[in-house]
């Protein structure tokens, strides 16, 4: 079952304990989203990503559903080593109630964003990584105060099958995954953390998630496993 991010609820790993430093070269991110409300620039609403800092948390790689500044809204959102952000924009704009298979993956020069196993943007003036040790979360992330918590959050989402890898996938994976393929099955060694989000949400690969205030649990998108 996916899990639902309305009211406040949020998942996180338990620690600061999601090493990024092996992602700093390259990585690719992908879940499955889906929400109630559009798009539409009006609040922060992060799907999934990695968040964390030195003396206090702040965002670092997310893919987000919505967010207040136009640019970053149904986005993928890069933190350089220097504390500037990138961002690869999807060119459709997500409906509501339907699910998508959601991306990015970045190369140590382009950051790409996927929607639909569709490669729909890329930003060639992507910058080095950075490589704070962080919290790998969905559904929520940090909020202004640097506090972990639903201050900013999916309200109104749903995400599933959230992966994380250390190499930048290509189309032809990205498009397995869009079909419906496992991430289990797209590059296993590269693969540092899979969240199905089915029933408990331990994850077969990487770290374990903690559920804040109880997100629901809803209906999941079809795998093949």
């Amino acid at each position: 079952m996916a899990r639902s991010g309305a009211g406040g609820h949020y998942l996180r790993s338990t620690t600061a304990n999601f090493d990024v430093s092996v992602l700093q070269a390259a990585y690719s991110m992908h879940c499955w989203a889906r929400s109630t409300v559009a798009p539409n620039g009006g609040s922060l609403r992060p799907c999934v990503g990695y968040v964390g800092g030195s003396g206090g948390q702040v965002p670092q790689n997310l893919l987000l559903w919505d967010h207040s500044s136009a640019g970053f809204s149904h986005a993928a959102q890069h933190r350089r080593g220097g504390g500037t952000y990138d961002t690869a924009q999807t060119t459709t704009v997500p409906s509501t109630n339907t699910w998508y298979a959601y991306g990015v993956a970045f190369d140590s020069s382009t950051l790409k964003v996927y929607l639909n196993g569709t490669n729909e943007t890329t930003d060639s003036s992507v910058g080095t990584s950075s490589t704070f040790a962080s919290w790998l979360t969905a559904l929520g992330q940090v909020n202004s105060l640097g506090a972990l918590d639903g201050g900013a959050q999916f309200s109104n989402g749903e995400v599933a099958e959230v992966a994380v890898w250390k190499a930048a996938l290509n189309a032809d994976e990205f498009n397995a995954l869009a079909k419906g393929f496992s991430p289990r099955r797209i590059r296993p060694a590269s693969l540092v953390a899979y969240l199905p989000l089915v029933r408990d949400t331990l994850d077969l690969f990487g770290i374990a998630l903690t559920e804040i205030n109880s997100p629901t649990v809803t209906d999941h998108p079809r795998v093949i496993g």
